[in-house]
């Protein structure tokens, strides 16, 4: 009987041994494995700027030793190339230069910042042409903001608190235009009766627009003198929409406008000149007081006095290089890094007016997302105000 159990467990044995070997063999292919490789990447670690770096399309196994390559890596302003790291080892050429590979590794560029090749903050001097996009600090040297944002963090922490100022336009369109205003249909819009009798076309104006803001301000106070006086000498208009197309007629170039307020108070004899007092035209005293803003970076300097609040077509055009990002400049993203303010979804208040008819009068405010729109809740409503300047 055991004999008979050994030999049927052994011809059951051998009907599987034969099974799995019909399995097995047949014509099924057997898959060879394939060993895994591996890359190295190289990065110039360097934001806004595009440097030249080695490449290698070299594909490793595992405990393969690669050797870091040193050579072929682009110039950088200001900064020496150190080695490379991969987050954990350094390289350089004078010390460790193989390492045995066993995954995809990424090696980042060293660089060792040289000495700042100027006496002044920026890398053009005061005098030099400043151009849209150059971040202007309160020595009056200006910087491109591409060249700024590629420093080191180090090295812009110890210029940001310098910085006064973004250039936004440059060009001869925002000179004033001597104009009248025909007075023959008050019915008719200010638009289709102000006759320019000259522009100027020749002279260029640089503009920047400082880093602070201040939100809850009106234009002037309803006891001011001029909330209910007709200013021609301060009117500015626009064409209607598209916002696109808008261009402006008129007091284009708003420095002066507090002044021509003033101007046209002393001059009337049933009115006094308040426009010494704050209180009484508190949008535009932000601007003339300035300097006294935290924040502002320049109490002391050369550059603490001559900001203003800006006309409606000064204005606009700081909104047109915000949305556009002209030369590929994004106000908002530098200003807050340079800790200052950014243009959100608010009116901002010019200091420009509009006449509807020959007595109705508005300031103009510019909503930085839908363009714009007249203030028709006479002066006193409280809006977002900026500051801007001339600079050379």
């Amino acid at each position: 009987m055991k004999k008979m159990k050994k030999l049927l467990f052994a011809l059951f044995a051998a009907a599987l041994a034969v099974c799995f070997s019909g399995c097995s063999s047949g014509n099924s292919e057997v898959e060879e494995s394939v060993p895994e490789t591996y890359t190295v990447t190289y990065l110039d670690g360097v934001n806004i700027l595009e440097i030249a770096v080695p490449s290698d399309s070299n594909q490793y196994n595992a405990g393969d030793t690669v050797t870091v390559k040193f050579s072929d890596v682009g110039d950088r302003d200001y900064y020496t190339f150190a080695g490379w790291t991969d987050g954990t080892t350094s390289y350089t050429s004078s010390g460790t230069t193989t390492f045995t590979i066993n995954s995809n590794v990424t090696l980042i560029a060293q660089w060792t910042f040289t000495s700042w090749p100027y006496d002044y903050e920026g890398t053009k001097a005061s005098t030099a042409a400043k151009e849209v996009g150059d971040i202007v600090f309160n020595d009056g040297s200006s910087i491109p903001y591409k060249t700024f944002l590629s420093l080191d963090e180090a090295e812009r922490n110890t210029k940001k608190a310098k910085a006064i100022a973004l250039i936004f336009y440059k060009g001869t369109g925002l000179n004033s235009d001597t104009f009248e205003i025909d007075n023959g249909d008050p019915n008719t819009y200010l638009d289709d009766r102000i006759n320019v009798t000259n522009s100027d076309t020749t002279t260029v104006r640089t503009l920047g627009v400082g880093l602070k803001h201040k939100r809850g301000l009106a234009w002037c106070s309803t006891d001011a003198q001029a909330s209910d006086k007709v200013i021609n000498t301060i009117v500015c208009v626009g064409n209607r929409p598209p916002a696109s197309s808008f261009t402006f007629t008129g007091k284009k170039n708003g420095s002066d406008n507090l002044a021509k307020i003033s101007e046209i108070l002393a001059a009337d004899e049933n009115s006094e000149d308040d426009t010494n007092t704050e209180a009484n035209y508190p949008a535009f005293y932000f601007a003339k007081n300035y300097k006294n803003i935290t924040g502002s970076n320049v109490n002391g300097t050369d550059y603490e006095n001559n900001w203003y609040l800006p006309s409606i077509a000064e204005l606009y055009q700081i909104s047109a290089c915000r949305k556009d990002k002209i030369n590929g400049f994004d106000i908002d993203n530098v200003s807050q890094y340079l800790s200052g303010d950014i243009f959100k979804d608010y009116p901002y208040l010019s200091s420009s007016l509009f006449l509807n008819g020959t007595s109705s009068v508005y300031d103009w405010q510019f909503n930085m997302e839908t363009w714009c729109d007249i203030d028709r809740s006479y002066y006193s409503r409280f809006y977002c105000v900026c500051c801007i300047r001339e600079f050379n």
